[in-house]
């Protein structure tokens, strides 16, 4: 089954869409979460070595999907990138989707179909862009998923 990594500035966030995700599927989406930094003071960041080990603890050989809430999270994600080893990176798809839909869609779909091709096809409609960017553009910002979504 494909691994799905939520990557956020805020862990109180990235736990609660994992809740979310994990009670969509009753636990069978294989999930983890890369998300704040370890600063009791100054929680809100994001951190390269932390996406990367979550990204390597949901891998195998059907690739793992990263959803990242703002610009800062994609540069964070594709430092790890740079620090995987490459039969693990090749395997990682960066999706440009709103964090929690795109995260309840990947959950739903992987445990429904499980085709990686499917989920990039139906949420990835702009390339790799931050979350926000998606629903900031466009005149219909997200709901230009919702069709594609609905076929999966």
């Amino acid at each position: 089954m494909v691994g799905i990594v939520v990557v956020s500035h805020s862990r109180r966030l990235a736990e609660g869409v994992a809740e979310l995700a994990t009670q969509m599927t009753q636990g069978k989406a294989k999930l983890a979460i890369a998300a704040g930094i370890d600063d009791p003071e100054n929680p809100i960041g994001t951190d390269a070595i932390a996406v990367m080990e979550a990204i390597e603890q949901v891998h195998d050989q059907q690739g793992v999907v990263v959803l990242m809430d703002l610009g800062s999270a994609l540069l964070s994600t594709e430092m790890a990138l740079d620090l995987i080893d490459d039969h693990v990176r090749e395997n990682v798809t960066l999706i440009s989707a709103p964090i929690v839909e795109g995260t309840m869609a990947a959950s739903v779909a992987y445990v429904v179909v499980h085709v990686v091709f499917q989920f990039i096809f139906g949420v990835n409609l702009y390339g790799v862009r931050p979350a926000w960017d998606v629903i900031l553009t466009g005149p219909f910002g997200t709901a230009r998923a919702a069709p594609l979504l609905a076929r999966i």
